[in-house]
């Protein structure tokens, strides 16, 4: 059992962990990124233009934006430019 242990925390060390991680932002982050006031990000949220996971269920949300969405953002606006 110790040797099948072992073995099975080897083969995980060898999975990237930079492959299965998502960096999720939050909104004053996600507004650094995009120089402009968090406000913005959560107008552009609620507009549907910009997709975040709500953490809560409450009026006053807290709001995360996965990395990927946000350069995806981006890169939308910049193809209209």
């Amino acid at each position: 059992m110790r040797l099948l242990l072992h073995c099975a925390i080897i083969s995980l060390a060898i999975i990237p962990l930079t492959e299965t991680r998502h960096m999720m932002l939050t909104t004053p982050q996600a507004a650094e990124r995009l120089n402009v006031h968090p406000e913005t990000i959560r107008r552009l949220i609620k507009a549907g233009k910009l997709k975040a996971v709500s953490l809560s269920d409450t009026e006053r949300a807290r709001l995360r934006i996965d990395e990927k969405e946000l350069q995806a953002f981006i890169d939308r606006q910049g193809a209209r430019a």
